[in-house]
Order: C-alpha cells, then sequence, then structure tokens
C-alpha cells in the first residue's frame, strides 16, 4: 500500500475521539497495558481540546478512517531556553503499516516541531519493538544512550 490521494495527516477533532479511542486501545493491548488503560472518550474530550489542551493528536487517515495517530505534548522549559516535543505515543493499525502514512504523519511532526522553535521530539520505544526501532531509524533519530528512563509508580 503506497500513499494516495484519499489518505491525509491532519489534528484531530472532537468527532475523530472514538476511532482515536480505538487505536489507543489496540496500542495498549500490543505493549501490554490493556488491564491498566483508563483512558476514555470524555478524557479525551476534557483534556485534548479548550483554551489549554494538555496534548494534541495528529491523524492519518485513509480512505476517510483514521488508521494512525500520534500523541505528543510540548514541554515548554528545557535547558536550551526552547520548548521540545515529546511523543506519546504513535501507532498504526497493521493494515496501515508500510503504507508511507507513519512517515507523512513523522514528517508532519517534525514540521510542527519546527514551527515552534523546538529544541528536539524525544519519545520512548519498547525495547522489543524493533519494526518502530528501524521505522524512526530511517527518520534519521538516534537512540541517546546518555539517559535512563526512570518511573516511580504512585498509588
Amino acid at each position: 500500500m503506497n500513499i494516495t490521494t484519499n489518505s491525509q495527516i491532519r489534528f484531530f477533532e472532537s468527532p475523530d475521539i472514538p476511532q482515536v479511542l480505538l487505536l489507543m486501545k489496540e496500542l495498549a493491548l500490543f505493549e501490554g497495558y490493556l488491564a491498566d488503560f483508563a483512558i476514555t472518550e470524555q478524557y479525551l474530550a476534557e483534556q485534548g481540546f479548550g483554551s489549554a489542551p494538555l496534548f494534541q493528536v495528529l491523524i492519518a487517515e485513509l480512505d476517510q478512517k483514521i488508521v494512525g495517530y500520534g500523541a505528543f505534548y510540548t514541554v515548554p522549559f528545557t535547558f536550551k531556553a526552547r520548548p521540545k516535543i515529546v511523543l506519546k505515543e504513535l501507532y498504526f493499525s497493521e493494515n496501515a503499516r508500510e503504507s508511507g502514512l507513519g512517515k507523512a504523519l513523522f514528517t508532519r511532526l517534525r514540521a510542527e516541531a519546527i514551527a515552534l522553535n523546538a529544541c528536539a521530539i524525544e519519545w520512548l520505544v519498547l525495547k522489543d519493538n524493533h519494526p518502530a526501532q528501524a521505522f524512526y531509524a530511517k527518520q534519521s533519530a538516534q537512540l541517546d544512550s546518555q539517559w535512563q528512563n526512570w518511573t516511580l509508580a504512585l498509588p
């Protein structure tokens, strides 16, 4: 499958919430945290829209169906005195992988980051998700070997 005139990358709108939520649940299943997944349509509506949304979502559409998304947020404060983008999730349904839409969405995210004068885009990848690692390497991203990812789980 290749990108066609029947595809587009755009920011999500409130009518997209049900389809985006389904893809988020697919990702949760794939990454093994579906039992802990707590995001709802209401949460996406309340936190993703309004005067100060907490995150943004770019979606990939193919034949008017949402087949992928990238959820991200901006960190306004960095040591470089420029914001950075944190890509929280990037996911495509299995039938849309290798379509070129992932690259198109990532290219759009890069353009949005440049427009914000961001110093970087950062994200996490599961250690055993080799296809994702290969995809990001093709986008000229590099593994940051200087930092470890630490977590303090809270009740």
